[in-house]
């Protein structure tokens, strides 16, 4: 999904990577993520995202997953994210390979 803001008082574009949740995990254990859903860093470098700043993400214990049922009623809803410290959805921004996660 097409979103826009203005940055510096120019319209900028970007795209939400609909199905995707970045989450940071909490003090889980590594395998809590499964937990989650599945993987998307497929989705993620299909979208363009580079290994750079996929890896930054994950240095600072942000996982990119497709949320199952009980991870995606939790975000949509607000609710805790069993294992997660915090939780948004991914927007790619315009310049190559970069991406951000907004708070919900």
């Amino acid at each position: 999904m097409s979103r826009q803001y203005y940055q510096r008082g120019h319209l900028v574009e970007a795209e939400e990577l609909d199905g995707v949740v970045a989450v940071r995990m909490g003090t889980a254990a590594p395998e809590a993520e499964a937990e989650l859903g599945s993987s998307a860093l497929g989705e993620i470098h299909a979208a363009g995202i580079d290994d750079e700043t996929t890896g930054a993400f994950a240095r600072a214990s942000w996982v990119f997953v497709r949320p199952n049922e009980q991870t995606r009623e939790a975000f949509a809803t607000g609710g805790e994210i069993p294992g997660a410290a915090a939780a948004g959805k991914v927007i790619r921004r315009p310049t190559a390979g970069s991406a951000s996660r907004p708070t919900r």
